[in-house]
């Protein structure tokens, strides 16, 4: 189910082929992990984790799902390489972003990372739209899994659906 997001970027841009190596990898699985009061990664402050999913794949470690929903019921969810401390995708609820270039892209969407625009927690990235209508974490959640080719039957407990 996962995207071939080389068809979103220019031709003077492309894929970090690492990472989409990891993300279409088969076989992942999430699995519960305890919920912290707060995340903070080396020098960088991440907002409050309402969820954290370990997601186990074979020749992939350390792979963690993290995600949160803010006041405006906007759900940020990230996939994150612990190992190598790096994003490899977001997906984001909130109304629109813009693309480098400026190119909107309205609602919900998934970032991805580029050659040339990295997936830094801040700055500028590529994203694609998705037209998922998401109200909740749990939804959000199982929607970003989905998308990536992460089984969910070990969390369905944990998100109450």
């Amino acid at each position: 189910m996962t995207c071939n997001v080389a068809q979103y970027l220019p031709r003077n841009d492309g894929i970090v082929q690492e990472i989409e190596d990891i993300v279409h990898a088969p076989g992942k699985v999430a699995y519960p992990a305890r919920l912290p009061a707060a995340i903070g990664r080396r020098r960088r402050f991440r907002p409050s984790a309402n969820i954290k999913i370990s997601v186990i794949a074979p020749a992939v470690p350390e792979l963690k799902v993290i995600g949160y929903q803010n006041r405006r019921s906007d759900v940020y969810i990230d996939l994150i390489d612990e190992r190598n401390d790096r994003i490899l995708r977001k997906f984001h609820t909130h109304e629109f972003h813009y693309n480098p270039g400026g190119v909107l892209v309205p609602g919900t969407h998934m970032h991805f990372p580029s050659v040339n625009y990295p997936l830094a927690r801040d700055g500028s990235s590529y994203a694609y739209g998705l037209d998922d209508d998401i109200e909740t974490l749990a939804e959000g959640v199982l929607a970003f899994c989905h998308l990536l080719g992460i089984s969910t039957y070990n969390i369905q407990d944990l998100l109450g659906d």
